[in-house]
């Protein structure tokens, strides 16, 4: 037997020892609830994060979509004003 299979068959047999002993706790379920309580809170904070960049993003959009109506209003106006232009 070589020793990585020794260090696997070790390694294999510690990870059994532990979910057995976890398995076998009593306040399984509570330890369940906690870890899933964390897991909620770092979604929440994931998703914030997420909606204020998607927020930012928006309001960069609707400036840039501002900027080009007024530009388009300008030009319109322009071309109303030009000699031999009908209004636009």
């Amino acid at each position: 037997m070589s020793a990585s299979d020794a260090a696997e068959r070790y390694c294999s047999a510690v990870l059994q020892a532990l979910a057995l002993h976890y398995l076998a706790r009593s306040d399984r379920t509570a330890l369940l609830l906690a870890a899933a309580q964390a897991n909620v809170r770092s979604q929440r904070a994931q998703a914030r994060e997420e909606l204020r960049k998607l927020l930012d993003e928006q309001r960069r959009a609707e400036r840039a979509a501002r900027r080009h109506r007024r530009r388009e209003a300008e030009y319109r106006s322009l071309l109303g004003q030009a000699d031999g232009w009908p209004g636009v």
